[in-house]
């Protein structure tokens, strides 16, 4: 899981991030925060949770595409509901109280999730990961 992290997980959301923050160079107000949580919501997390969870996988024992697709669609839902209940408040904490070069809109929320994602694989590994979901 390290490698994943550094060699994947981290890449995939600076590049995602770096995005995002180009598209909204120059903008501080309510709407661009707004549309940054937006943006994150529903386009950077779903992107980083299919990801990690095809990791999981192929990490649990997943050897065929459609395995790790079943996988993904097992696992996908409970995680990004919990990532869309948990992110606002992580997000609007952070636009609020931090300045904007110590914590980006992301970062905050990466923490939250990559605790919950590691929790949510321990704890439901048998529902999520189960022998016939790896095929």
């Amino acid at each position: 899981m390290a490698l994943f992290g550094f060699l994947v997980s981290a890449p995939l959301g600076h590049v995602l991030v770096k995005t995002m923050q180009r598209f909204f160079a120059g903008r501080t107000g309510p709407g661009a925060k707004l549309g940054m949580l937006a943006t994150s919501l529903l386009v950077i997390a779903p992107i980083q949770i299919a990801v990690f969870l095809a990791n999981s996988a192929v990490v649990e024992g997943a050897r065929t595409g459609e395995a790790v697709l079943r996988v993904i669609k097992r696992g996908f839902a409970p995680v990004l509901g919990v990532t869309w209940i948990t992110s606002p408040t992580a997000i609007i904490v952070a636009q609020t109280f931090l300045p904007p070069e110590v914590c980006s809109s992301r970062s905050t929320v990466d923490i939250i999730t990559d605790r919950f994602y590691l929790l949510r694989s321990l704890k439901f590994r048998s529902s999520i990961w189960s022998s016939s979901a790896l095929g």
